[in-house]
């Protein structure tokens, strides 16, 4: 199993933290401390995503939006309710 989320990633934050679901309904915010450059945002992003979902490096991947504030990532091993519900609660 596996779950494609849509991201709205704010470079440059003081700190990491979920936001929550877009007015869009499927996008969710995410402000991260990294800058927005030489990909340090991205491995910041999947960082974090791996150290609040508790899943292995391996199991989030960035499908796209290498250079884009909008991301596409993958998340194995995981269900949509399960990876909200841990990034509401971190």
């Amino acid at each position: 199993m596996s779950v494609r989320l849509q991201l709205r990633v704010v470079p440059n934050a003081s700190r990491d933290e979920y936001i929550g679901v877009m007015d869009d309904g499927s996008t969710h915010k995410l402000k991260l401390n990294a800058p927005p450059i030489d990909g340090k945002a991205n491995k910041a992003l999947l960082r974090y995503l791996v150290a609040t979902l508790g899943v292995p490096k391996d199991a989030v991947k960035l499908s796209a939006g290498l250079k884009s504030r909008n991301k596409t990532v993958t998340v194995e091993g995981l269900t949509e309710a399960e990876v909200i519900r841990l990034l509401s609660d971190s």
